[in-house]
């Protein structure tokens, strides 16, 4: 009787250990869906610039931006500084770690590498110009 006992116990806890990987947090936090979303820009940061002036990172209310990742593939980008607020639209492809990303769907495209820490979006990567890291927080 006693080891029927300890069976039944050994199936029940066998038994939870194969049901409890299945609860928890559905978030797909590392596929193409992970970034759709609204975003606000915490932090800007451009280094090995041509223009060694044009380094630097502006953080806060300075870095002025907000990016709506749209489930469709497509995106709006909206830029506001002192001197009034800029819109821009376009395109975007998730492969893996990598988003490109194509102003007015056209094939002017900018490759980032993306991770998410929490609410965090880390978008980095560089143009002719400059390399460039971009923090952006979940809205």
């Amino acid at each position: 009787m006693k080891a029927i006992l300890t069976l039944k116990m050994l199936f029940i806890i066998l038994l939870g250990f194969c049901i409890l990987p299945g609860c928890g947090d559905d978030d797909d936090d590392d596929g193409p869906n992970a970034i759709v979303d609204t975003w606000t820009g915490t932090e800007i940061a451009f280094s090995e610039c041509t223009d060694p002036t044009d380094n630097g990172t502006s953080t806060g209310d300075e870095v002025g931006l907000t990016i709506q990742f749209a489930s469709g593939g497509s995106y709006t980008v909206t830029f506001t500084d002192p001197d009034g607020t800029d819109t821009e639209t376009g395109t975007y492809t998730v492969t893996g770690s990598s988003v490109s990303i194509c102003e007015n769907g056209g094939t002017d495209c900018n490759a980032f590498e993306w991770s998410i820490s929490g609410d965090i979006l880390t978008l980095s990567g560089s143009d002719n110009d400059c390399t460039m890291v971009i923090k952006l927080s979940r809205n």
